[in-house]
């Protein structure tokens, strides 16, 4: 097998001078989303007996840091079918295993959506399997001693859905392990108590700002890419070029003051090109507009944009 290029990845902040900014390409699929996006929650005003505002608008998340509710419920739910542990590192994380649950991977190669509904509805209680949304399947491989590698297994990547939005930070998620048969080896979780509250963010900006902010984004922190090779050795590559090819709503962590939030942005699927063809993929978080984040916020200090990059 061709020996991994690239295996850990980080991004760079622009700190140094010789880089440009990468050139940007949105295919005609990421670009009809944004045309014809209107996302509008008015359901979740209505169930604040508040009145929806005309514009297309999104109401903001609290995150509630000094609560385990969620995770307490989880942890119970869970144990009536696993062994679940509190993980030592992470204290919001739930690691549970020794389930005897084996799901049917024969759709992997052509449904990957199917194969993950199918992870989803046989590891979680039907309460939860809803809440999650497919991210990747990574194959897991093993080198025999004759150096042949061949698939060992499967690493289901999934994020928390809330108001309809994917969650964009690193507390909301669920992975799950599988050997090449589909048994489920182990798996860990992660649920953050959520708030919806009663601001409101407008996120009816055209397709054309929406670019014009995602450009923004690139110039400000997309100009090289620190990579990690399986040897260990650190290089920084220049960017060349963001490729979006899909673009979803989504929830992005702010710090607002000493309180923490999900404000609502968009989530852009891409191909980030760094020379010699070859490239990476990454998911690329913005805001609706290049204001709409701090508008109207009276005098205040804006916001600090908890970036996300995996």
């Amino acid at each position: 097998m061709k020996k991994a290029f690239i295996t850990i990845l980080t991004m760079a902040m622009l700190t140094s001078v010789g880089f440009a900014k990468p050139s940007l390409v949105v295919n005609s699929k990421a670009k009809k989303f944004l045309t014809e996006r209107n996302h509008f929650d008015a359901k979740n005003f209505n169930k604040k007996g508040m009145k929806a505002p005309a514009r297309a608008s999104s109401l903001v998340v609290a995150i509630d840091e000094s609560s385990d509710k969620t995770q307490k419920n989880l942890k119970n739910r869970l144990s009536e079918n696993y062994r679940v542990r509190v993980s030592a590192h992470e204290k919001n994380v739930l690691w549970f295993n020794e389930g005897n649950v084996t799901v049917d991977l024969s759709d992997l190669e052509s449904d990957r959506n199917l194969s993950a509904n199918k992870i989803l509805s046989a590891v979680l209680p039907s309460e939860y399997a809803d809440q999650f949304k497919l991210v990747t399947i990574d194959k897991r491989y093993l080198a025999s001693m004759d150096k042949k590698v061949e698939i060992d297994g499967y690493a289901f990547k999934f994020k928390r859905v809330f108001n309809g939005r994917v969650v964009r930070n690193d507390k909301n998620f669920l992975t799950v392990l599988t050997d090449k048969y589909g048994h489920v080896q182990n798996a860990n979780i992660a649920m953050q108590d959520l708030k919806t509250t009663s601001e409101i963010l407008t996120t009816n900006d055209d397709a054309a700002e929406n670019q014009a902010t995602l450009d923004s984004v690139l110039v400000a922190d997309y100009d090289r890419i620190e990579v990690f090779n399986e040897d260990g050795e650190q290089k920084q590559l220049k960017a060349e070029k963001v490729e979006v090819g899909s673009v979803a709503e989504a929830y992005c962590e702010v710090e607002d003051g000493s309180a923490k939030k999900l404000y609502p942005c968009l989530s852009y699927v891409s191909k980030v090109s760094v020379g010699d063809g070859k490239f990476i993929s990454r998911i690329i978080d913005a805001p609706h507009s290049r204001h709409s984040w701090n508008r109207n916020r009276q005098g205040k200090k804006p916001v600090k944009f908890h970036r996300y990059n995996r």
